[in-house]
């Protein structure tokens, strides 16, 4: 009776460890799918942030125009931007959208992702920020600038954080 439960035994510890061994499998596809998922919107926000920040450039661009040559600003957005403008516009606030819808449903990570998932969303907040800035311009032309110039730096020292992680 002894053998047999020495033998049970030993099957009982090699199906224990083999079960374990699955589930650290899995748990690491899991972590590795997740970091992915990470990772590309990581990417997606900050080229929908650039995307933002050289439209703001544009406007300053073309408030710099109207205010040397005399002309009306709205009339020189239709003359150089035409209705490229407003199409631009509107897709910058649409893909705004689906970056926040995404960023709503997104669950909550392993745990060895937490520091990444944190970073996502404060890159998130800021390119909230820029997008604000993108869509509705205001003040004068210098605040407005050094706003934009002042995000993007802080995106760009964001990014590189979120880029150490991403080794890890």
């Amino acid at each position: 009776m002894n053998v047999v439960n020495k033998k049970y035994s030993r099957i009982l510890l090699a199906i224990s460890l083999l079960v374990m061994l699955v589930g650290c499998a899995r748990q690491q596809e899991e972590e590795k799918a997740y970091r992915e998922v990470l990772i590309s919107a990581g990417e997606v926000i900050t080229k929908m942030a650039s995307a933002c920040i050289s439209h703001a450039r544009s406007y300053i661009s073309i408030r710099e125009y109207a205010r040397i040559t005399g002309e009306d600003f709205d009339a020189i957005v239709d003359k150089i931007l035409g209705s490229d403008y407003q199409e631009v516009l509107a897709q910058l606030k649409a893909n705004k959208m689906k970056i926040d819808e995404f960023m709503e449903g997104l669950e909550e990570p392993p745990s060895a992702l937490a520091g990444l998932y944190g970073k996502l969303f404060e890159l998130h907040a800021l390119y909230s920020k820029i997008h604000a800035l993108a869509v509705s311009p205001s003040g004068s032309i210098e605040e407005y600038s050094v706003s934009i110039n002042d995000l993007e730096s802080q995106m760009n020292d964001l990014k590189s954080g979120m880029d150490l992680l991403y080794e890890q």
